[in-house]
């Protein structure tokens, strides 16, 4: 786990146990996605509270937060995992941000009508990994 000194990441959550920070670009799709305010978003929240709560593990266990596959930028394998909902994956890594606090670092966010990842989605998530633990 790298420390993140990302200072521009947007939190869309936190709990006592763990923060979800993403980019400002991820912000704005989370917030409009967000604004439907349906079920699935509801089960998105309450899923981001329960991370919140009890940290990696539970949500490990719930298949809520995976390994998605890794990815070879510049010549380096990175490992991109997803926070998973209803129709919702951000996609990043767990981190230590600069504050000291443990979390999730997003990188894109994708609104899902399937359950495949986009294999560009998933290349600019693994660059953004690869020039924040080059920082």
């Amino acid at each position: 786990m790298t420390k993140n000194m990302d200072k521009t990441l947007v939190e869309i959550h936190a709990g006592p146990a763990r923060v979800v920070r993403v980019t400002p670009k991820g912000k704005k799709v989370f917030d409009k996605w967000m604004k439907t305010k349906g079920a699935h978003q509801a089960k998105f929240k309450k899923m981001l509270e329960r991370y919140g709560q009890d940290g990696d593990d539970v949500l490990r266990k719930l298949g809520q937060l995976k390994f998605q596959r890794s990815i070879k930028v510049k010549g380096v394998k990175i490992s991109v995992q997803e926070l998973k909902g209803w129709q919702i994956r951000i996609y990043g890594e767990p981190t230590t941000f600069w504050d000291g606090m443990p979390g999730f670092v997003g990188a894109e966010i994708d609104i899902k009508k399937n359950d495949n990842a986009d294999d560009d989605t998933l290349k600019r998530t693994a660059e953004y990994l690869l020039a924040r633990k080059q920082k």
